[in-house]
């Protein structure tokens, strides 16, 4: 090694060591406040540094804590180091009542500035491991092995170390996984399982649709039944049925017998719309609907000489109809004969009489409605 490359080195880190001091007893809590992302060195490489050039640093520090102490409290150190520039390689060695800090730069001044930040962070956030002044040795690299053993590499590729004398060595049981490149000479070591992988659960076997008779179906939807099955009772495309054979789906209709006793509704001049003894009435004309009722006139007269209604059922006695002025016009109010024939009526109510005759109409009537003298007219008890 260099003496005086040596001396220099520490003089630079000396001075850096006294600020460290100081930053100790007046500003030690800001500095541990300040982020990982913030201890960025600005120094530029020395001016004939190339790829290839190698400055080392090991600074011995007194210790007396545990192994796993130092590696929890000085983790967040090798961040800070990797985001230097000209970082090559920063190693933390756990020795007896001592701790290593081992690194490599391209050259003295990124080493130089990288230590800087070394010991910003150490003084902000590990100065109970790392305490006191820590020894220094250092000086360029005179010669090193360009193997590159110790790189990473992936396995299954071709030519993973660029090198015919390194062998890309797993570190984990995946195909294709990451790898160390170790010489050839060196019996690659077990590689650690694979992480597992997280298998999602099965699926749950989805249950056939119920399409069996008795299953609820939805009609329009194609196979929404089993065969010899038909979706019924639906109201609506795409409504709510009931899977059922097409014989108990619409079974040949019950004949219900017509109602034809007191109350039952009829039509008016249907034959045997209501039972015997019984008229429809109530209808204002033939077709129309009436009510099957034991009075069928006036007090109950259906006999010759009664006042009927035309086109009602019953309204007159068998053998008897429903005469009228007007017999094309149903509804209106007549007189049960034998014959609607003038010469039958004989001038009881509500028969057809000719105006300026003598005696058209039975006494107490009057012919009505006649235009003039030997028209037609309507006996009636007032015109």
């Amino acid at each position: 090694m260099d003496p005086n490359r040596f001396d220099s080195f520490a003089k630079k880190l000396g001075s850096r060591l006294s600020r460290r001091d100081m930053m100790r007893a007046s500003a030690g809590v800001a500095v541990g406040a300040i982020a990982v992302n913030k201890f960025t060195s600005v120094a530029a490489q020395d001016a004939d540094t190339t790829a290839k050039d190698r400055f080392i640093s090991v600074r011995t520090y007194a210790y007396s804590g545990t192994e796993s102490d130092a590696a929890s409290g000085l983790n967040g150190l090798i961040p800070v180091m990797e985001q230097q520039p000209g970082f090559i390689e920063y190693n933390l060695v756990f020795g007896d009542g001592q701790i290593l800090a081992i690194s490599t730069f391209l050259d003295e001044t990124t080493a130089v500035a990288a230590a800087q930040q070394e010991d910003a962070w150490i003084a902000g956030n590990a100065a109970n491991i790392l305490s006191g002044i820590p020894t220094i040795q250092s000086g360029d690299v005179l010669l090193r092995s360009e193997l590159h053993a110790g790189c990473g590499c992936i396995t299954g590729t071709d030519d993973a170390c660029h090198s015919s004398r390194l062998t890309c060595c797993a570190t984990t049981d995946a195909m294709g996984g990451p790898g160390i490149c170790l010489t050839n000479e060196t019996t690659c070591p077990g590689a650690a399982p694979a992480e597992p992988t997280e298998v999602p659960p099965p699926a749950p076997t989805e249950e056939p649709a119920c399409t069996g008779e008795g299953c609820d179906c939805n009609g329009g939807v194609q196979d929404a039944c089993d065969d010899g099955l038909v979706c019924c009772g639906v109201t609506m495309p795409g409504g709510p049925g009931t899977c059922m054979t097409e014989e108990e789906c619409d079974p040949a209709p019950t004949e219900v017998p017509a109602c034809t006793s007191e109350g039952c509704d009829c039509t008016a001049g249907t034959e045997g719309a209501c039972d015997d003894g019984l008229c429809c009435t109530g209808a204002d004309t033939p077709g129309g609907t009436g009510t099957c009722s034991s009075d069928c006139g006036d007090g109950g007269c259906t006999g010759d000489g009664c006042a009927c209604t035309t086109g009602v059922d019953g309204n007159c006695d068998s053998g008897l109809v429903c005469c009228a002025a007007d017999m094309t016009d149903p509804g209106s109010p007549g007189t049960c004969m034998a014959s609607c024939d003038s010469s039958d009526c004989n001038g009881q109510e509500n028969c057809p009489c000719t105006s300026g005759t003598e005696s058209p109409c039975q006494d107490g009537l009057e012919c009505c409605g006649a235009d003039e003298p030997g028209g037609t007219g309507t006996c009636l008890a007032s015109c």
